[in-house]
C-alpha cells in the first residue's frame, strides 16, 4: 500500500533514478571502504620478489615502503649530485632490503633507511653520504688514511668492514656504523682498536675523510661500481 502511494505520488522513472543512484553509490562506497588495499610505492598487482610480495601482505611494511619513497623523492630532489643518490637507493634495494627474508628484517631495514634520510633532511643534507653509497671496495689515492684499502659491506642489518695493507688482509672481520656524518670502524676482537672518519665530501666516486681530530683529508676512490 506505501509503496503504490509513494509510487503514485513520485512516478516510478523517479523511484528508478533513486534506485539507480543508491546502487551506484553503494558500488564507489565499496571501492572506497571495503576492498582491501595496501599503501605501497609499487603495484602489489606487479609484485614479483618475495620482498615485495611480503611487503604487500603486511600493511605495516606497505606504510614503511609509500614513507620510504616520498623520504627518497625529498632527498633526490635536493640533492646536487642525483646520480649518486640513485645509485646508493639503488645499492640499498639490492644489497639490504632484497637480502631479507622475513617482515622482521624488512622492518628493521625500511627503519634504518628512513632513519638516515630523515636525519639527514634534518640536517640541512649537511652530510654528502650515505650509508648506501659507501658500500664496495676503496684504495687510498692521497693523504694519511690509515687504511690503504678498504671495504664496506652490508648483509641484511649486519655491517661488515675489512681492510688490505699491500694486497694483505689487514683489518678482517670488523663492523662500521654510519652516524652524524662519521664513520666508525670497530676491529672485530680488538675493542680498543677503532678508527673514526669525518666525512667532508663525496663526488666524482671519490670519499674524502679525515681521522678524528686530524684536519688533513685523505681521499679514497671507489673500485668498480
Amino acid at each position: 500500500m506505501l509503496h503504490t502511494k509513494v509510487v503514485a505520488f513520485f512516478g516510478e522513472g523517479f523511484i528508478w533514478s533513486v534506485w539507480r543512484g543508491s546502487q551506484a553509490m553503494a558500488a564507489c562506497l565499496w571501492l572506497l571502504l571495503g576492498s582491501p588495499a595496501n599503501a605501497t610505492s609499487f603495484d602489489c598487482a606487479k609484485a614479483h620478489t618475495s620482498q615485495e610480495k611480503l611487503i604487500c601482505s603486511e600493511a605495516g611494511l606497505g606504510v614503511l615502503d609509500d614513507q620510504l619513497a616520498l623520504a627518497y623523492k625529498q632527498r633526490l630532489e635536493g640533492s646536487a649530485d642525483k646520480v649518486s643518490e640513485k645509485r646508493a637507493q639503488m645499492r640499498w634495494l639490492t644489497e639490504v632490503r632484497d637480502k631479507c627474508v622475513s617482515a622482521d628484517c624488512l622492518r628493521s631495514a625500511y627503519a634504518a633507511r628512513l632513519s638516515a634520510l630523515k636525519s639527514q633532511a634534518a640536517a640541512g643534507s649537511s652530510c654528502p653520504v650515505q650509508e648506501a653509497s659507501l658500500v664496495g671496495a676503496w684504495v687510498r689515492r692521497s693523504g694519511p688514511g690509515f687504511f690503504e684499502e678498504m671495504a664496506f659491506g652490508v648483509d641484511g642489518t649486519q655491517r661488515g668492514f675489512d681492510s688490505w695493507l699491500h694486497h694483505r688482509p689487514e683489518f678482517s672481520g670488523g663492523s662500521w656504523t654510519l652516524k652524524d656524518c662519521t664513520i666508525y670502524i670497530q676491529h672485530a676482537t680488538e675493542v680498543q682498536l677503532s678508527v673514526a672518519f669525518k666525512v667532508s665530501d663525496l663526488r666524482n666516486g671519490q670519499l674524502y675523510v679525515a681521522e678524528d681530530g686530524d684536519k688533513e683529508v685523505s681521499i679514497y676512490k671507489k673500485v668498480g661500481k
